[in-house]
């Protein structure tokens, strides 16, 4: 695939053209660098503000990225026309919409429209993308614009509902809330109440992106391998696999765990792949339960998760891997597809009682502590496909008794499919990245969660005789994009960060 570098601050228009693209042959990336961004201008002449919006990003672009010249980046704006207010010579709120948006009330904006019987309507998507530089010479600019219209109306009544969890530009909160496209007026229903097909459908950002589409296709890009343009070409990966299944606090990680410390195996936790896609479109701190998501996410995409796996583990190699975590047979049979070996799909079996009693002895933060909470959690896997898995899998491993017993059921039960990858020695601390410096680091306070100028300062105490870490590399490192190592909290009004397994196997790894 032929990637694309998206420069924005915005992970909610990151998610969305992302999602205008997953069908096509070219990858979304967020901005490598902390430091490319650009700065917008409040102007309120189009051409201008993209002109010098461009200028401003692709200096940074130029000085930050490698290779600069023969790669593709895109910015957007979003514009909108309110008929009733604009004329020829100016369109309200026209660029300023994000402003005005906060300036503005619906019954204030509603008043008005009565007065002028006139509620129409259009939403405008402009995506710039920056041409490498045989194109740039081919049609003698630098950057081509594709814009993407949707006419409609504004509600006639301003609706209450919540952001949609697994596409958070469905939102209760920019003017999708009260855009109605044509089509709709009947039933008066904004774009972001409508299911995701008839969205896409309507949606102005993905008008554009089809555009740009088309443009890259008839360049027939993926014919001239002589442009040095990045490829992404997805293989299937040779390793053995290990699935372990079942309902809260069954026995998934504790096995797990068991097999990574006695037979080396790479133990990746799925939630913190679904954790990594939650934080991708919400951010942390959002008001959006990760419960709610991870239920509309696979009712929607059902392997959204499984794909994030199966890319993690070709980094892998031929490392064994066993992952706990999944919660539906569509995740199981996408990653056995994926792999060239058999991956041995187990169902731990473990009554409930005693599953709730261990609920009760982890005293997590995050785990619902009353026998009603944890049956309507156990429901709510249960509906995202726990109960087909548990009627579904055959390799089935029972919980009920000692630890023991149950590491002897593995052992005796999958002898002739169980490997032995010997964890000699690791990594030179000398020769180790940042964020793998910052893996060990944390390895030694599992669980624990710290600021990033904490991180910096362990690393710095631990690593003593390496050149110290600056706070400010720690922090760009986290703040420029999502991981899947860690877990992520809010303190007051500071982010905290801690290891969580998939991190831990990580770092295991590295230090062997």
């Amino acid at each position: 695939m032929i990637e694309i570098v998206f420069i924005s601050s915005s992970r909610t228009k990151f998610a969305h053209i992302e999602f205008a693209l997953r069908d096509s042959r070219y990858k979304l990336s967020p901005q490598k660098n902390y430091g490319i961004g650009y700065i917008e201008p409040r102007i309120y002449d189009r051409e201008k503000l993209l002109k010098e919006s461009y200028e401003d990003a692709k200096e940074r672009f130029s000085k930050t990225v490698s290779n600069a010249g023969n790669k593709f980046f895109i910015l957007e704006d979003t514009s909108v026309v309110i008929d009733a207010l604009s004329d020829e010579d100016k369109e309200v709120p026209g660029l300023d919409i994000k402003y005005w948006m906060k300036e503005n009330t619906f019954d204030t904006i509603d008043k008005i429209l009565k007065e002028k019987r006139n509620r129409k309507c259009t939403v405008r998507s402009d995506i710039l993308l920056h041409l490498p530089k045989n194109l740039q010479e081919k049609y003698n600019q630098e950057y081509i614009v594709f814009v993407g219209k949707q006419k409609g109306l504004i509600c006639c009544k301003e609706s209450d509902f919540n952001t949609n969890p697994l596409y958070p530009w469905l939102d209760n909160k920019t003017f999708n809330k009260w855009f109605v496209p044509n089509g709709y007026e009947m039933q008066d229903t904004s774009i972001s109440q409508l299911k995701i097909e008839e969205a896409t459908k309507y949606d102005f950002r993905n008008h554009a992106i089809k555009k740009m589409i088309h443009f890259l296709d008839e360049e027939k890009l993926f014919e001239h391998r002589s442009q040095k343009i990045e490829y992404y070409t997805p293989t299937l990966f040779d390793a053995s696999i290990f699935i372990l299944v079942s309902s809260t606090c069954a026995g998934k990680s504790t096995l797990a765990e068991y097999m990574a410390d006695t037979h080396g195996y790479y133990h990746i936790e799925a939630s913190d792949f679904m954790h990594l896609e939650y934080h991708k479109r919400h951010g942390v701190g959002s008001t959006v339960a990760i419960g709610n998501f991870a239920q509309k996410a696979l009712e929607d995409d059902p392997t959204i998760v499984a794909k994030q796996v199966v890319e993690f583990c070709r980094s892998l190699g031929s490392v064994p891997i066993v992952i706990s975590g999944f919660r539906t047979e569509k995740e199981t049979m996408f990653f056995q597809e994926k792999n060239q070996k058999e991956v041995q799909v187990v169902f731990i079996d473990t009554e409930q009682k005693i599953r709730y009693e261990r609920c009760k002895k982890r005293k997590r933060a995050d785990v619902a502590m009353t026998s009603e909470k944890f049956k309507a959690k156990d429901l709510q896997q249960y509906d995202m496909g726990v109960r087909i898995l548990e009627n579904n899998v055959e390799s089935k491993i029972s919980n009920n008794s000692t630890f023991d017993n149950f590491y002897t059921s593995l052992e005796s039960g999958f002898s002739h499919l169980i490997k032995y990858y010997p964890l000699d020695e690791g990594k030179k601390i000398e020769n180790m990245r940042l964020e793998e410096l910052i893996l060990v680091t944390l390895s030694s306070e599992f669980g624990k969660f710290y600021t990033t100028t904490e991180i910096s300062k362990l690393i710095n105490n631990k690593f003593s005789e390496l050149k110290p870490k600056n706070k400010n590399n720690v922090s760009r490192y986290f703040n420029q994009s999502f991981h899947p190592y860690y877990d992520i909290k809010i303190d007051g009004d500071v982010k905290k960060y801690a290891l969580n397994t998939t991190g831990l196997s990580a770092a295991r790894h590295l230090t062997k």
